[in-house]
């Protein structure tokens, strides 16, 4: 459940909202990467396990909207031309290699950056408090 601004301080909750925030768009990067994905991929059992990521990144947009609905704000996705050279890359990245192994690592390696950027958005925030 997710913190709501009227239980925090000013300074926090700015802070906040731009976690919230970052997290929306983190969670558009990553259903959008794994949309990308999706076709490129024959096998059922990694297509289940796929779209059961994709679920994930939805259910991480809903708790960071919910928060910023909370405040009054609406989250924001990454921009449709911020989002082409992550197309082409992935496009670029399975044409000639759709193998199950190289789609699996592209998932993680795209989880771990997120990742990544997420703990960096937190470390941000702790260090405001």
């Amino acid at each position: 459940m997710p913190y709501y601004p009227h239980q925090r301080g000013k300074a926090d909750h700015m802070n906040e909202l731009e976690f919230y925030q970052a997290l929306y768009k983190s969670a558009d990067v990553g259903y959008d990467t794994v949309t990308g994905l999706l076709p490129k991929v024959q096998d059922e059992r990694m297509r289940h396990d796929m779209a059961l990521h994709m679920e994930g990144y939805r259910h991480f947009s809903h708790v960071a909207n919910e928060y910023l609905a909370a405040a009054n704000q609406k989250g924001e996705k990454h921009s449709t031309l911020r989002m082409i050279p992550s197309r082409v890359n992935t496009a670029m990245n399975t044409m000639f290699n759709s193998k199950r192994e190289h789609i699996a690592e592209m998932m993680i390696n795209s989880s771990n950056a997120s990742i990544l950027d997420m703990r960096r958005h937190m470390n941000r925030l702790a260090e405001h408090k």
